[in-house]
């Protein structure tokens, strides 16, 4: 990243231009697909729209069975734009001069608090708001600080597994760049699309779980 690229501070995390930047990239590309795919729905699909409805039913079939059926119709759309907006953004850095917004920690931060608040969220509504405050004491009153370590960790756990596993490819991939022949690289970008499609979908398969989870207890 270029370090001249105005910074600004958000707490105790980083706030960089560049990363902001390519993700509104990412959503403007996101747009784009959505809008020329819907434009071009056929009824006997091709290629690339049999892929797009694969993933579809692939969702479909997960958030059914981690939240229920009579819940998942309002989080189907939720999670299945986390998964597109994660995945593209962190196929970003393997575009030469761009990195990937899922390698800055504030991003990825960002989606895990937004995820757990998502969780409480879930959890209020089909449990109440004192329901919600019961499952702080649960199994025993004792485990209140447990309860709320476990609330405080989830985000950390969620962003720094994301963070870390993006930002590491990418560090890889320029020192292969720099000092190996051309196979290697290669070799580390096919791997760091694998790495990149797993990553995006366990977040977004963790946060399914969690808000299961919260709708459960």
């Amino acid at each position: 990243m270029d370090e001249k690229l105005p910074i600004s501070h958000l707490g105790p995390l980083t706030l960089r231009a560049d990363t902001l930047c390519i993700s509104l990239g990412v959503t403007v590309v996101l747009l784009i697909m959505a809008f020329v795919v819907g434009r071009r729905l056929k009824l006997v699909p091709g290629g690339f729209q049999s892929i797009l409805e694969m993933l579809v039913e692939f969702f479909e079939k997960n958030v059914q069975e981690n939240l229920g059926s009579h819940n998942s119709a309002g989080y189907f759309y939720f999670f299945t734009s986390l998964f597109l907006f994660l995945l593209v953004s962190n196929m970003a850095g393997l575009v030469p001069k761009l990195t990937s917004p899922t390698a800055d920690v504030s991003i990825t931060a960002a989606f895990a608090i937004i995820t757990i608040t998502l969780v409480q969220i879930s959890n209020i509504r089909v449990h109440g708001f004192f329901g919600w405050l019961k499952h702080f004491f649960k199994p025993f009153a004792w485990y209140f600080p447990f309860n709320v370590l476990e609330l405080l960790t989830r985000p950390l756990t969620l962003a720094l597994r994301l963070y870390g596993n993006i930002f590491a490819g990418e560090v890889m991939l320029k020192k292969m760049n720099e000092a190996l022949p051309p196979l290697a690289p290669i070799i580390w970008l096919a791997f760091s699309i694998f790495i990149g499609v797993l990553q995006a979908y366990i977040f977004t398969a963790l946060s399914m779980a969690y808000v299961g989870l919260a709708m459960e207890e």
